[in-house]
């Protein structure tokens, strides 16, 4: 603001409210605004020229010179108490960035929109992309307000109902999709999307399938697993079952220490789908929620986190069985000298006759640190590092 108040106002006397020298006045200077084109469609208050429904003549705390932040100014017109009471909100409009979709001012496009379909869409959401070559319908023409809503929603991902209900508003879940009653009855229920991708697949897939199938399944040869292709009964017990192929790797399930999961009913179905999972080993959840589904997640549960355990946890552990008794994919001190290096003339000894004063145990890496989670930044055990240290250290002698 430089002080020209002469700019905008006549000092003496005007046929405009405010002195001002003319209508429309701020076109005078913001002359990109000054001519839309007949095919535009304006916003009301810029089309009546009343530019300060949403700025501020001479001076503002916002961006833009609003009267308030960007949420309340059109909140201000536009109610969205309904919406921001929904489940699952729009990023853009829970954050009250409304003008990243819409032109607050003209728009050749519908609502005032910035751009139409899935172009204006991918503008944030550019992992969505054609990554694949066969392609949801709605998605290729554009439509992906046919399946999301672009405000709020109670359904997650902004879904305009919810899934399976909002998939059959296409697609009917009659003999055309499955031949066989059994096969109908044992989808039922199930979300269509743990087995097909709603946007986009490789044109090695059918049907929208997800790439990380199973390989019968994926070939369409359900008679390797299934009595017959229109039969829920399997062949052979789960574990007996898989092993007809997968008995190339037998180190991997026959160790001393079996994981847990293979000891139970159902065992590799525990971890593993028999049609499509979540990663190319056919997971039924992601690696860290499937872990967790059984292991105490309060491990996890202090400040700072051992980078492996917080997102891969087979990057210590092995998932089917292990000479180790915490199946680990190697002892201890080795396993961790495979990240961590301890180099110098000197090292801490460890090993060997050295005993954890705690555990009894050899004393390792694990004796110090806590391999999942601390309240302490080097993942130590124990409030201090001098309590810590003086668990074995009594005196203020040592060997080292």
């Amino acid at each position: 603001m430089e002080g020209k108040c002469a700019s905008c106002h006549n000092p003496h006397a005007s046929d405009q409210k405010s002195l001002l020298k003319k209508e429309k006045v701020c076109l005078v200077c913001h002359t990109d605004l000054a001519a839309p084109g007949k095919e535009m469609k304006l916003h009301p208050p810029f089309e009546s020229g009343d530019c300060e429904t949403c700025h501020g003549p001479h001076g503002s705390r916002n961006s833009h010179m609003l009267v308030n932040t960007q949420k309340e100014v059109c909140t201000g017109c536009h109610n969205m108490m309904e919406t921001f009471a929904k489940t699952a909100v729009h990023t853009p409009v829970s954050e009250g960035a409304c003008s990243g979709c819409h032109n607050p001012h003209f728009s050749p496009n519908d609502k005032l929109l910035r751009d139409t379909g899935f172009r204006l869409c991918f503008t944030c959401h550019e992992g969505k992309r054609f990554k694949y070559g066969i392609v949801h319908k709605p998605v290729h023409e554009g439509r992906c307000d046919l399946c999301h809503t672009p405000h709020g929603s109670d359904h997650p991902g902004n879904l305009v109902k919810v899934e399976g209900d909002l998939c059959k508003t296409c697609h009917s879940f009659s003999s055309t999709v499955f031949k066989n009653n059994l096969l109908a009855d044992a989808h039922q229920g199930k979300k269509c999307t743990i087995c097909h991708d709603p946007h986009s697949v490789p044109k090695t897939s059918r049907k929208l399938l997800k790439p990380n199938a199973h390989g019968p399944y994926k070939a369409g040869e359900c008679g390797a697993c299934h009595v017959s292709a229109t039969s829920l009964q399997r062949t052979d017990e789960s574990e007996k079952l898989c092993f007809g192929c997968h008995e190339d790797r037998p180190l991997e399930f026959h160790q001393e220490n079996k994981h847990h999961a293979l000891k139970i009913e159902k065992k590799c179905l525990n971890c593993h789908s028999p049609h499509l999972g979540y990663t190319k080993n056919n997971l039924v959840n992601p690696l860290h929620t499937l872990c967790f589904r059984c292991h105490d997640a309060s491990i996890m549960g202090n400040e700072f986190k051992h980078p492996p355990a917080e997102q891969d946890c087979i990057t210590c552990h092995k998932p089917h069985s292990s000479g180790n008794v915490m199946l680990l994919q190697d002892e201890t001190i080795p396993l961790c000298q495979n990240c961590h290096s301890v180099l110098g003339k000197h090292v801490h000894p460890m090993a060997g006759n050295y005993k954890d004063p705690v555990t009894g145990r050899m004393l390792t890496c694990a004796s110090c640190h806590d391999p999942h989670s601390s309240d302490f930044e080097k993942l130590t055990r124990g409030e201090r590092t001098r309590e810590l240290c003086a668990r074995c250290h009594k005196s203020g002698e040592h060997e080292l």
